[in-house]
């Protein structure tokens, strides 16, 4: 316990000032609560508050995916007229994220903005318009409770499953925002706007058109004959299939397969084992958010008639609850995710907020319930604000791994930057770690999990039990390609002083025709340290060993034969 403690105030002291300003944010948003009520002068300062919360949590996490650096890599082609593709000449889809790539192409392409830079900030402002979705949901909820709206929305700004993916790089907080808007366009029965939201969240990240469930759910609990049930389903179909199916058809044209590629790559995992990896999942995520108990005391509200909530009202409700359940368990039957922070359910956390917040609402304890203008609740939804921050630190899988993840990019983005400046730019090289390391190599690159190669996701082999995402691989294929070098790098492997240890990953296919060669950086501040381990084509190992070693900041760490 001793020790747990100390690790937690040493993550937390370097953020102190960070996490001084959620405290006093905190503690502001108490002292004007009784005045909320009186004008949305006081609901805007609120706002302003919870939004200062949700940054602060957000710089602490600082994310750096390093997948994002695939779309990345496929934006840059698309902005410089190569296509979208992730080597030029070949047409693999190996990105699940089209409109997020497209945006990332225009800003590129027609301002002139850094890529990461660019998704990062987009990844942040979509955040905060998801927490101030989620206070305008509430509203609808509960017949424009302002305060209720507003505790909701601390909810996900103190969620560090929410705050993580906001400078990620990655689609994650465009796709909760879109989905908090389905969920608003539901409840207003703006059915072709709706069908018009479904579709975009669907081009931001496939499981969008789980959002199609959500309104024949809706029609499901309505008590309106079968006719009004089919013209809501009809328009909401109709706008839907009007973006998707050209959508569809270019990609047919473009790829020549209607399932991206990076869906193929992941399939073919032991469905059993899958099954115990996504329950582990949303287990371990309950513990460290509580946001999927929320949801079940959401679910059991909207089974029950609240008399001074109207019918629609009602019916909203049980429909969101019982399609956040469905989504639930979507996302343990694919086996959850390899990310830290339990990505897949970030977007869950927004509606299931809101959710919670109706259900205290109605709920009675010894005879009384939660009122939710007093400056007490106000400070017990403060108190647990903070302590999902202090989660945040001491939670095993939020910043002490996504801090690991973020040194392993650094070190990725270093030696990508290393193999553009000393190899010719035809040089082709095979990667496990397919994102950081490509977009700053700039180099033909076969992925060898498949995610951006057509013939590894679609007829590699598969590992029964491994992580999601890291099953495919055909080393045989990879081989025959005879890439100048192969580099298993990520999640700390290749980043030791070592060889030996990679000797698990040399494969039988790739012994006959490569060698290990370690190098050294010695002017490196990378914690997990200075030496990088490579596989070399031993017919070419002098002379790409000695075009890599001629760099100023890189030495062979040991002379070769």
């Amino acid at each position: 316990m001793e020790i747990l403690v100390e690790n937690l105030v040493i993550e937390m002291r370097p953020e102190l000032p960070t996490l001084l300003m959620i405290v006093a944010s905190l503690a502001a948003l108490v002292f004007l609560w009784p005045r909320v009520g009186k004008g949305k002068a006081w609901v805007a300062a609120g706002l302003s508050l919870i939004t200062a919360v949700a940054l602060a949590h957000e710089a602490i996490f600082r994310t750096r995916a390093e997948d994002a650096f695939i779309t990345f890599r496929y934006a840059l082609n698309l902005a410089t007229g190569k296509g979208i593709v992730f080597n030029p000449g070949e047409r693999v889809e190996g990105y699940s994220n089209f409109l997020f790539l497209v945006v990332l192409a225009g800003l590129k392409r027609f301002l002139g903005a850094d890529i990461e830079t660019a998704a990062r900030a987009l990844g942040v402002a979509a955040s905060i318009v998801a927490i101030l979705l989620t206070y305008r949901l509430t509203l609808k909820l509960t017949d424009g409770n302002r305060h209720a709206g507003l505790l909701a929305a601390l909810l996900v700004a103190g969620s560090g499953s929410f705050a993580a993916w906001g400078p990620s790089g990655l689609e994650t907080p465009i796709f909760a925002m879109l989905g908090m808007l389905v969920c608003l366009s539901m409840f207003s029965e703006r059915w072709v706007w709706m069908g018009v939201l479904i579709a975009l969240a669907t081009m931001t990240r496939p499981d969008g058109v789980l959002f199609l469930l959500l309104v024949a759910l809706y029609e499901l609990f309505a008590p309106q004959g079968t006719r009004g049930r089919l013209k809501s389903i009809r328009l909401v179909a109709v706008s839907f299939l009007m973006l998707i199916v050209p959508w569809m058809m270019w990609r047919f044209e473009y790829y020549g397969h209607l399932i991206p590629n990076t869906v193929k790559a992941k399939g073919g995992m032991d469905l059993a084992y899958q099954v115990a990896l996504g329950m582990a999942y949303v287990f371990k995520f309950a513990l460290a958010n509580s946001v999927i108990l929320f949801l079940i005391v959401g679910f059991l509200h909207g089974r029950t008639n609240t008399p001074s909530s109207p019918a629609n009202q009602q019916r909203g409700i049980r429909a969101l609850a019982a399609f956040l359940m469905i989504f639930v368990i979507y996302v343990i039957l694919v086996g959850g995710d390899w990310m830290p922070a339990w990505r897949f359910l970030s977007p869950v956390v927004p509606p299931a907020s809101a959710l919670l917040v109706v259900a205290l609402c109605h709920l009675r304890i010894a005879g009384t319930s939660l009122d939710a203008r007093t400056r007490a609740a106000a400070s017990a939804f403060a108190i647990v604000c903070g302590v999902s921050v202090t989660m945040s630190f001491s939670n095993g899988n939020m910043i002490p791994r996504v801090r690991l993840w973020h040194d392993e990019v650094e070190g990725l983005c270093e030696i990508g930057g290393w193999l553009n400046r000393t190899l010719p730019h035809d040089t082709l090289v095979a990667v496990n770690a397919n994102g950081a390391l490509s977009y700053y190599s700039q180099l033909p690159t076969i992925d060898l999990l498949g995610l951006t190669d057509e013939h590894i996701a679609w007829f590699g082999q598969r590992l029964r039990e491994d992580m999601p995402g890291h099953i495919a691989h055909d080393y045989a294929y990879v081989a025959s390609r005879r890439p100048a070098i192969i580099a298993f790098l990520g999640r700390g492997k290749g980043f030791e002083p070592a060889p030996g240890h990679l000797s698990s990953y040399t494969e039988i296919e790739l012994r006959p025709y490569y060698e290990l060669v370690s190098f050294r950086f010695p002017e490196s501040k990378n914690p997990l340290g200075e030496y990088v381990n490579l596989l070399v084509l031993k017919s070419e190992a002098k002379r790409i060993a000695g075009l890599l070693a001629a760099d100023s900041d890189v030495r062979l760490a040991e002379p070769l034969p």
